[in-house]
C-alpha cells in the first residue's frame, strides 16, 4: 500500500482512534478471533495431525467465499466457482494423492 500513498494524499482522522467502538474492535479482532483460532489450530494438529490440517487451510477461501454470501449477501460469480473448484481438487490431491504417483501404484522403487 505505501507505493499508492506516493501516488494519492493520505488523510487520516486521528480522533477515529479515540472512540469506544474502534477500540472494541481492535481488541476483539486481536484476542478473541485469534485466540479462537489458535485454539481451533491447535485442536486440529491433536485430533488429525499437523499434515492433514495443513492441507485443510487452503479451504479458508472457500469459507470466506460462502459466508459472505450469505452473511453479506454478495453474488457468488462464476470464477468464484472455477477458483472453487480448484481449491476443492487440490485439497483432494493433497489428501488422496495423484493416482499415478501413490505408493501402492508401483511407480516407487
Amino acid at each position: 500500500m505505501l507505493p499508492f500513498f506516493y501516488f494519492s494524499s493520505l488523510t487520516t482522522d486521528l480522533l477515529i482512534l479515540s472512540l469506544p467502538v474502534v477500540w472494541l474492535n481492535l481488541i476483539f479482532l486481536g484476542v478473541v478471533a485469534s485466540m479462537l483460532c489458535y485454539l481451533m489450530w491447535n485442536t486440529a494438529v491433536r485430533h488429525i495431525g499437523a499434515l492433514q490440517t495443513t492441507n485443510y487451510i487452503y479451504v479458508v477461501p472457500l469459507v470466506t467465499l460462502l459466508t459472505s454470501a450469505w452473511v453479506l449477501n454478495e453474488i457468488i460469480t462464476w470464477i468464484a466457482l472455477v477458483g472453487s473448484a480448484f481449491i476443492l481438487a487440490g485439497v483432494y490431491l493433497a489428501e488422496r494423492g495423484w493416482p499415478s504417483f501413490r505408493k501402492d501404484s508401483g511407480l516407487s522403487e
